[in-house]
């Protein structure tokens, strides 16, 4: 019997990845001139760019499934483009942007802010003084404290370094312009009311080594559609995700798993 080592299953990802990223240039060629259905592509393709290739199976197994999953899109695009009924679509692609979210594995390709923009004590980040939009916390925080960025009006998307172990509680709350967050390997809990009423929260990162949602962690943001959850989570606070009428299928069911009261 012959075994697929790592490297060999490494090599077939990136492949598998190119061609899933040359497959949606392929449609959004076919789509020229439909702005909205571009746009969505164009969004899909950002996010298969910005996934990192793996030679973990359950990943280059989800990385098959999107793959087969685009072809199937591929082909209702090409025949949905001639009758000019492309909103027929639209739900296949708002999966297909789940199934990517839910893959993990980002690599956003930033660069950390200035670290004079926060307020730092012994590793604990107390406050952010910034004004940018795109948060990247720099390395030198372990733990995003509580209030740190309570009811901030400017955030849109903040990353955090695999340095920062622990979100204390209502480290996010009330950040109303917030809509991407992406946690690296290393953060192992998130505490109560951590992203409590952060309305235009659509999609969450949070990778392999968290452990811990506190409690109502993600209640009151009702755009969240998209997150990645670890296997390794085993404790998710009640009414953690409160009001999250988007959250659907796999991610609906696991969460259900953990905790039958996480989801109010």
């Amino acid at each position: 019997m012959c075994f697929e080592t790592k490297k060999e299953r490494l090599e077939k990802n990136k492949k598998t990845l190119a061609d899933c990223v040359v497959d949606v240039d392929t449609m959004i060629a076919i789509v020229d001139g439909h702005a909205t259905t571009v746009e969505k592509l164009s969004k899909i393709k950002e996010k298969l760019a910005n996934t990192n290739p793996s030679s973990e199976k359950e990943v280059v197994k989800m990385d098959k499934k999107i793959k087969n999953y685009i072809a199937k899109v591929s082909k209702k695009i090409k025949k949905y483009s001639v009758s000019g009924k492309l909103y027929k679509v639209e739900k296949d692609l708002k999966k297909l942007e789940i199934m990517i979210v839910e893959r993990g594995c980002v690599s956003r390709k930033s660069c950390p802010c200035d670290e004079k923009d926060f307020v730092i004590k012994d590793g604990v980040l107390t406050a952010y003084k910034g004004n940018d939009s795109v948060v990247v916390l720099p390395n030198s925080v372990k733990i995003v404290g509580e209030k740190a960025f309570y009811y901030n009006e400017s955030i849109s998307e903040v990353e955090l370094s695999s340095s920062v172990h622990t979100i204390m509680s209502k480290a996010f709350e009330g950040c109303r312009a917030l809509n991407y967050f992406v946690a690296h390997e290393g953060l192992s809990s998130i505490g109560d009311d951590a992203f409590y009423n952060c309305t235009s929260l659509s999609e969450v990162v949070l990778e392999e080594g968290l452990t811990t949602i506190g409690r109502y962690a993600f209640a009151k943001c009702p755009n969240l559609y998209a997150i990645k959850l670890p296997k390794s989570v085993v404790k998710i606070g009640e009414k953690a995700f409160l009001l999250d009428r988007n959250i659907v299928g796999k991610t609906k069911r696991k969460i259900k798993r953990i905790n039958k009261k996480a989801l109010g």
